[in-house]
């Protein structure tokens, strides 16, 4: 190709027939190299992808899309005002970050759904059983990724991606333990969501394999700000670690133990996020890794387009939660708001 039709090229916008002619293949095959699609050698590949890149090459997916019979939109929905939740932001990010990849969209489902929307695939997070807008995804026709169990007598989804709550809520609860704490209160999410249950459950087992006595009070899912009406009574069981189920509750307690003069107890999060970072000394907390949690929940959805579905529904571990931090009491940089040292432990 000559310099003129170079200077022709970069007028307009280069064509995939540019990228097949100067990679010297057909127009089906630099398709296939784009797409990872059909049956090319990975030296015509390596070849077609840099031609592309040098050409400035960028596909066209509204134009695909449309070859394909397809919208190019993943759904993700989300729990009833879950973005008073740091967890659940972090996890959309994920997502968009693996549909980007792909050349994909990412449209988040409210309380109507996704009315005449067209969906590719959908992914469902922390389903609760009154969970309507859930429902018609589990029965709708495009696939659907769960991210955490669905509860009994709701429609199964093509693959479940799930923590191994039990485990990790063992491992929390030990290490608590370990730290010299024996009367240890979990301010349980009042939430029929998956892991919620799987916390209280295990909290519960726990206790009684060890004798101890159970103290649990229940905190409105997305009523975190209500959890300092609940504390009082909380505290005359006299716990030494409050463990706080989610993130967004964890500044409340916070605030409370310091506006009632209380350096005791100590808090621990089962749920990591800047809320608990931000009380002035790490407590001890289980990172989910939210952001990553949602590119692999995306990432199954989107292999999902266009396949056969599996014949018996599918549940695969996410594997990225680790256990970060150490149990401290509320210092008075967190009470007073200015920021304090964090020796952060890896």
């Amino acid at each position: 190709m000559g310099e003129e039709e170079d200077r022709e090229m970069a007028r307009r916008a280069v064509q995939l027939s540019d990228v097949a002619e100067r990679a010297g293949v057909s127009v089906a095959a630099a398709s296939y190299a784009l797409s990872g699609r059909g049956r090319v050698s990975a030296e015509t590949r390596a070849r077609v992808l840099r031609v592309a890149e040098e050409l400035g090459y960028r596909v066209n997916a509204t134009a695909r899309n449309l070859r394909r019979r397809r919208h190019g939109v993943l759904g993700v929905h989300l729990p009833h005002r879950a973005t008073s939740h740091e967890f659940y932001m972090e996890f959309v990010f994920g997502a968009v970050e693996s549909c980007d990849e792909a050349g994909m969209s990412v449209l988040l489902l409210g309380e109507h759904g996704a009315r005449d929307v067209g969906l590719d695939a959908a992914v469902v997070l922390d389903v609760t059983a009154d969970d309507a807008v859930a429902r018609d995804l589990l029965t709708g026709g495009a696939p659907v990724v769960a991210a955490e169990e669905v509860p009994d007598g709701l429609p199964r989804p093509a693959v479940t991606v799930a923590v191994d709550h039990p485990r990790h809520a063992t491992a929390v609860l030990d290490a608590l333990a370990a730290r010299g704490h024996r009367r240890i209160a979990l301010l349980a999410p009042g939430s029929d969501a998956g892991w919620a249950r799987a916390l209280q459950r295990t909290y519960r087992d726990w206790s009684a394999r060890l004798d101890r006595e159970p103290i649990v009070t229940e905190v409105p899912f997305t009523e975190h700000e209500r959890v300092q009406d609940l504390l009082g009574p909380l505290m005359a069981a006299q716990p030494d670690v409050l463990l706080v189920g989610t993130d967004s509750t964890a500044g409340s307690v916070a605030t409370w133990l310091r506006e009632h003069g209380h350096h005791d107890p100590a808090v621990a999060a089962y749920i990591r996020s800047s809320v608990t970072d931000a009380l002035g000394a790490e407590v001890l907390a289980l990172d989910l890794r939210p952001r990553e949690f949602g590119r692999e929940c995306a990432r199954r959805a989107l292999g999902l387009i266009g396949q056969e579905l599996p014949a018996e529904p599918v549940t695969v571990e996410f594997t990225g939660p680790r256990l970060a931090g150490e149990t401290r009491r509320v210092s008075p940089a967190a009470a007073t708001g200015r920021p304090a040292r964090s020796r952060r432990r890896r």
